[in-house]
C-alpha cells in the first residue's frame, strides 16, 4: 500500500505546493470577486437609499397634502354640479311633459308659463312636481291670455245655425255679414 502522506509533507514537494498556490489563489480571487460584486451592490444600494432619502427631504409634504385636498374638492364639487345638472334636466322633462297637458296661445306662452313655473322653486317628488295644479291655477288667473280657451270655453254657433253644406267634415265657415247680405239679395232677386 502507498504511504500516506502528511499536509506538510506535500506542501514540501515542489510540484504539489506550486498546484496548491495555484488553486488556493484561484480560490481567493473567486472569493475576492464575489464579495466585490456584493459590496458593490450594497454600495449601490446605499446610494439609492440615500438618494430617496434627500429626494424625501426635498419634498413639500404640507405642500402634497394641500394639492391632494385642492384636487379632491374639485372632483366633489364636479360630482355636485353634475347631480345638479341632472336633477335640473328630470325637473325640466318632467314640467314640460305635465305642461304638454294644456293648450297655449302660442310657444312663446308656453316658455313663459314653463319659466315662470321653475322660478317658483317647486320641488321634483317621485316624479311629480309639487304643487303645480296650484302653480298653473294662479298664472291661469293672473295671465289668462296665455292658455288657449278650453273645448268648453270656445265660442258655439248660434243654435240652428247651417253651415253651407258640407255633409261630413268640418263645416264651412259661416258668411260674413256682406256675404250673407249679398246672398239675401240674390235670393230675392232670383239672380244665380
Amino acid at each position: 500500500m502507498a504511504e500516506v502522506m502528511t499536509f506538510d509533507e506535500i506542501l514540501q514537494d515542489k510540484e504539489y505546493q506550486s498546484e496548491f498556490d495555484r488553486r488556493v489563489t484561484k480560490a481567493l480571487d473567486t472569493a475576492k470577486e464575489k464579495w466585490e460584486t456584493e459590496a458593490g451592490g450594497l454600495k449601490q444600494q446605499l446610494k439609492d437609499a440615500n438618494k430617496a432619502i434627500a429626494d424625501f427631504k426635498g419634498l413639500d409634504v404640507d405642500g402634497i397634502q394641500k394639492a391632494a385636498d385642492d384636487w379632491k374638492a374639485k372632483f366633489e364639487q364636479s360630482e355636485k354640479e353634475y347631480a345638479a345638472r341632472i336633477a335640473d334636466m328630470e325637473y325640466d322633462s318632467t314640467l314640460k311633459d305635465a305642461l304638454s297637458a294644456y293648450k297655449f296661445t302660442s310657444d312663446y306662452a308656453k316658455q313663459g308659463v314653463h319659466a315662470e313655473v321653475k322660478s317658483k322653486g317647486l320641488k321634483l317628488d317621485n316624479g311629480a312636481i309639487m304643487g303645480l295644479d296650484d302653480a298653473i291655477k294662479a298664472i291661469k288667473e293672473s295671465k289668462p291670455d296665455a292658455f288657449a280657451p278650453e273645448e268648453e270655453d270656445k265660442p258655439k254657433p248660434p243654435h240652428g245655425a247651417v253651415y253651407a253644406g258640407r255633409v261630413g267634415g268640418n263645416p264651412a265657415p259661416l258668411p260674413t255679414e256682406k256675404e250673407a247680405m249679398l246672398a239675401a239679395a240674390k235670393a230675392a232677386m232670383k239672380i244665380k
